[in-house]
C-alpha cells in the first residue's frame, strides 16, 4: 500500500495555501491531523503521509484557502494508488463542527497562529460558535480534570500556561498538586460561554480556582 498519498481539489477556485488531513482513531488515542503539502499547477493537490490504512479511508480534508476562506471536506476515501479526489460542491465552510480541543490545538501548531485564532476562523464561517479560548496557568496545580457537565472530561498536565478551546457549558474542576496526590474538587464550577476567552488560576486556597474573563 502507499505511504505517499494525494487528495485533489477538482475546477476552478483559489488556490489552497495550508492543508490538513484528518484520520479518524479509535476512541481514547490520541487524534491525528496530518499536515498537508500544496503542490499541483493550480495549487489545489495536497500531499501528505499515510502509513496506516486509516489515513485512506474516511479522512477529512481542511484547507485555507488563498482568499482566507477555511473550507472542509469530510468522510474521503482514497482508491488503491493513495489518490482521492473531491469537488467544490463537497465542500463545507469553516472547520469540522466535531473538532476536539487536542485537533484544534494541533491545527493550530501546525499553522503558527494561536487557539484563539482558530477559534475565530470558525466564528467567521459557522453560524453558531461553540468554542470558549481558556488560559490555564500551572503555577498551583498543574494536574488539572475537567468534567463537562458530569459526562465530557479533559485532563491537561501543564508545565507552562497553556491556552485550550473547550466546548461551551459548565465544568467541575479536580486538581492535585504532585503526580500521585490526591484529587481534589475546586469549590466553584467553571461556566464557559462560547465566544469568550477565559484565565484560570489554580490557588492553594478555596474555593481554589480564580477565574477572570479577558
Amino acid at each position: 500500500m502507499p505511504t505517499n498519498c494525494t487528495i485533489v481539489v477538482e475546477g476552478d477556485g483559489p488556490r489552497l495555501v495550508k492543508a490538513a488531513v484528518r484520520a479518524r482513531t479509535p476512541e481514547g488515542e490520541a487524534p491525528e491531523i496530518r499536515e498537508g503539502t500544496i503542490d499541483g499547477a493550480t495549487g489545489r493537490t495536497v500531499r501528505y503521509e499515510c502509513p496506516e490504512p486509516r489515513h485512506r479511508t474516511n479522512v477529512d480534508l481542511i484547507a485555507k484557502l488563498e482568499n482566507d476562506e477555511v473550507l472542509h471536506w469530510k468522510g474521503i476515501d482514497l482508491d488503491e494508488s493513495g489518490e482521492g479526489k473531491v469537488t467544490n460542491e463537497q465542500s463545507e465552510a469553516g472547520l469540522p463542527a466535531d473538532l476536539s480541543p487536542e485537533e484544534i490545538e494541533i491545527l493550530a501548531q501546525q499553522r503558527g497562529i494561536s487557539v484563539e485564532e482558530v477559534i475565530a476562523e470558525t466564528a467567521k464561517t459557522t453560524p453558531k460558535l461553540t468554542r470558549s479560548a481558556v488560559v490555564f496557568r500551572p503555577n498551583y496545580a498543574p494536574w488539572i480534570e475537567l468534567k463537562l457537565e458530569g459526562t465530557r472530561q479533559f485532563q491537561l498536565v501543564l508545565a507552562a500556561k497553556k491556552t485550550k478551546a473547550l466546548p461551551e457549558g459548565t465544568y467541575q474542576v479536580s486538581f492535585r498538586t504532585t503526580e500521585d496526590g490526591e484529587w481534589k474538587q475546586a469549590g466553584i464550577p467553571l461556566e464557559l460561554t462560547a465566544g469568550k476567552s477565559y484565565d484560570v488560576e489554580m490557588t492553594s486556597r478555596p474555593p481554589f480556582m480564580k477565574v477572570t474573563v479577558k
